[in-house]
């Protein structure tokens, strides 16, 4: 007698593929693409289902079996099945992985309160929990009010506060409650009573993501295009008709309305019967964007980001699945949707770094899209004011349609830009201001006439570090070997890079001076400056500190929207895709900080910022200005910004990295060794680049190990080589080869591996 055999992906490094026995009664519902909980190393963890089981003749006593499967039906389609298979070998991470990354809540198996019912149903429970204790009356109120399915434990536990889990122990331990898994496409909340729908009161988010809210009958009409957008618009939709279009890149000046465009080009998707997705880089981005887009598109949007709670997130992905919702809106991770019959894929501000994952997976969210939209026969289309060398390259050689809007609606003019040499404005005053003289009268005349002001300053905190005046140290962060920043809020040190936190010293930790003194500044220090040069002024500071919230962003966004305040003080992430007609004045502080970055993308860096900040001023009727203070004016990056001479700088820069053999004329892959160590992470990173200069044949150059930029992080320290090629193909076996070698010998779980690195830190 045979036995069904099922492979199932399992989210560790190395080889996550395992064979388990699957027992009768679930044979039908093991398709790929299901979770299953299965035994693995002396615990239980939720894989995914990746073969269709096939009957083994021979005995598999040593095979496991699959114990049960969380879920009435698959989580991914065969499609994000290929797609994530593809990303896997692509980015050197183990399939596993990649489908954890790729499913909400991925291989985490929460568990779900059911109260069972009894003849005394509530009232049972309440004579085996006596007492007026509130954990206990929020607890049994919400059970009281939650459908049969259950609740999920932690949310529950949570709401009812400091005792609750008590409470709810004793429930499960009286046989009046039980434990079970969670499915994740349910759109309930789960316990006893009366089935509900999920009500719009229970999100965060309110009725903007709650579905039939009665956005249908009240979409808004689309503006008429301008001859561009409309040239645009047609080149994208006859593409639709293509077996598989080549990718688009609309390349549009600040202000141009490239989001027309996009939107332009979901409606004829929608009206064919196919679905979208549209990402954006960052998540500051999406709550505007999305009420936007539901103006336009009604209750067909959902939205996948990580400021939706997991219950949240599970419930947009089941309307998706349900194809309930076909749009699609949320930064990278998005680009996993399981969206049916994608007819069009939007990459907005396609240049940004944070389509790219920074831990494992390291998979880029707009290459990850081009590939699937390939794979759908999808249209792709990576919209910017400031395209990546990448994209710009693929636009010269014909790999992109180049697709150009190069004026601003309704005639709108582009900002002035005016340099302020804060080298000049030292000599001139003997201080080391942070606010130029020039930059505080133009805000004090916005002030005056009513009208509003950005500025931009892409360092947190109250100033990057301390230097020790007497011996010329900084204090460091003890795991990280970078300065940590001083915050003024709680007078304390910040490490940004692990997030350690410290008591602000008064002596010097190496030679216990008292000179310890702020040095440079960051957005708690210029608002501050601001409310003293400015004391009428409303002003705001949108930052990581700021924002922590889950709706943080949104408010001081609507906030300013509605001209309730006068300037916006933020990082860069007030320096793209934000629409306010009424901002006339952009201040740029420190732009030489990007430059100094040990990056070979630093110039490319910091024209970007620049010219997508920029674009934030004039974007109404009244006319924009933009005021950037540099010690480095007669660098290219910031002169040719200055001047909006964009072929000016692609042009250099091409030249550059053409000369130094970066992409995007070569590959390039960063391989980090890590270690408790120095002379353990050395070591395997010595042995790594020699196995790259064998497996790589002389087709591969290798540079290093030698010590990363930010040599020790999180208590680790870290050794780097740099691999590159001409032939992406030749890059891709070695390092799959330098993989298996490293695992094989030992030192594999040493090596972090990234796949066109978007920064060398």
């Amino acid at each position: 007698m045979g036995y069904a055999v099922v492979e199932v992906a399992i989210p560790v490094p190395g080889r996550c593929v395992f064979s388990y026995r699957l027992p009768e009664a679930l044979r039908d519902r093991a398709v790929p693409g299901s979770r299953v909980l299965v035994p693995f190393r002396r615990s239980r963890t939720v894989g995914f289902v990746v073969s269709a089981p096939e009957t083994e003749l021979l005995p598999t006593a040593a095979l496991e079996n699959v114990i049960e499967m969380p879920d009435e039906s698959p989580v991914l389609s065969g499609e994000l099945l290929e797609l994530t298979r593809w990303a896997a070998s692509y980015y050197l991470c183990s399939w596993g992985e990649m489908l954890r990354s790729a499913v909400p809540g991925g291989s985490a198996l929460r568990r779900r309160v059911r109260v069972k019912r009894t003849p005394a149903g509530l009232a049972e429970a309440e004579s085996l929990l006596p007492g007026a204790d509130d954990a206990r009356s929020r607890l049994l109120k919400r059970l009281a009010k939650a459908p049969p399915a259950g609740l999920e434990r932690a949310s529950l536990v949570a709401r009812a506060g400091r005792g609750g889990s008590g409470v709810l122990a004793r429930l499960v331990a009286s046989g009046l409650a039980e434990l079970a898994p969670e499915d994740p496409q349910a759109v309930t909340l789960l316990g006893t009573g009366k089935a509900r729908a999920l009500a719009s009161s229970d999100l965060s988010l309110g009725d903007s993501t709650a579905p039939g809210d009665g956005n249908d009958t009240n979409r808004s009409t689309p503006p008429d295009l301008t001859g561009e957008q409309g040239a645009a618009v047609e080149a994208i939709l006859a593409a639709l008709d293509e077996p598989i279009p080549a990718p688009f890149l609309l390349h549009g000046v600040t202000g141009s309305g490239k989001t027309e465009v996009y939107l332009a080009a979901i409606a004829e998707v929608l009206r064919r019967g196919r679905s979208a997705i549209y990402l954006v880089p960052e998540i500051g981005l999406t709550p505007m964007l999305h009420e936007r887009i539901r103006e336009r598109f009604g209750d067909r949007v959902a939205a996948l980001h990580s400021g939706l709670t997991p219950a949240e997130r599970r419930r947009e992905w089941g309307r998706i699945q349900r194809a309930e919702a076909t749009v699609v809106l949320g930064p990278r991770s998005a680009v996993f949707a399981p969206v049916a019959h994608l007819g069009v894929i939007v990459v907005d501000e396609e240049q940004d770094p944070a389509y790219k994952q920074q831990d494992t997976p390291r998979y880029h969210g707009r290459d990850v899209a081009l590939v699937r939209a390939r794979m759908a026969g999808a249209v792709a289309i990576l919209g910017t004011a400031t395209p990546s060398l990448e994209s710009w390259r693929n636009a010269r050689t014909g790999k992109y349609r180049h697709l150009r809007l190069t004026r601003r609606v309704a005639g709108r003019a582009l900002p002035s830009i005016e340099l302020v040499d804060m080298r000049e404005e030292f000599r001139r005053t003997g201080e080391p201001a942070v606010l130029s003289e020039r930059l505080l009268a133009a805000l004090s005349a916005r002030r005056e006439r009513g009208e509003q002001a950005v500025i931009l300053i892409n360092r947190r905190g109250w100033a990057p570090f301390l230097l020790c005046r007497s011996c010329g140290r900084t204090v460091e962060c003890r795991h990280c070997a970078v300065s940590m920043a001083l915050h003024a809020t709680d007078d304390s040190l910040r490490c940004h890079w692990c997030g350690q936190r410290r008591r602000r010293p008064v002596l010097c930790p190496g030679c216990r001076s008292e000179h310890l003194q702020p040095m440079g500044a960051g957005t708690q220090q210029v608002e501050r400056d601001l409310r003293h040069h400015l004391p009428n002024a409303r002003i705001a500071r949108m930052d990581s500190d700021t924002v922590r919230g889950r709706s943080a962003h949104r408010r001081i966004l609507e906030s300013f929207d509605r001209q309730e305040l006068d300037v916006l003080v933020g990082t860069q992430m007030v320096a793209k895709g934000h629409d306010f007609p009424n901002v006339t004045l952009v201040g740029v502080l420190l732009t030489d900080a990007v430059l100094g970055m040990p990056d070979f993308r630093a110039a490319e860096r910091t024209y970007q910022l620049l010219t997508q900040v920029a674009g934030r001023s004039g974007r109404g009727d009244l006319p924009g200005e933009v005021i950037v203070q540099t010690c480095r004016s007669d660098h290219y990056a910031v002169s040719t910004a200055a001047r909006g001479d964009e072929d000016a700088f692609y042009d250099r820069e091409m030249a550059a990295r053409r000369a130094l053999r970066f992409p995007p004329f070569q590959v390039m892959a960063q391989i980090i060794a890590r270690g408790s160590r120095a002379e353990k992470a050395e070591e395997s990173a010595r042995r790594a680049a020699k196995a790259l200069v064998r497996l790589g044949g002389g087709r591969v150059q290798v540079l290093g190990p030698a010590p990363a930029p930010i040599a020790r992080l999180k208590g680790r320290f870290r050794y780097q080589v740099i691999a590159r090629a001409v032939a992406r193909r030749r890059l891709g076996a070695a390092l799959q080869g330098l993989m298996a070698e490293a695992e094989s010998e030992g030192f594999g779980r040493d090596l972090v591996i990234d796949v066109d690195p978007v920064a060398l830190l």
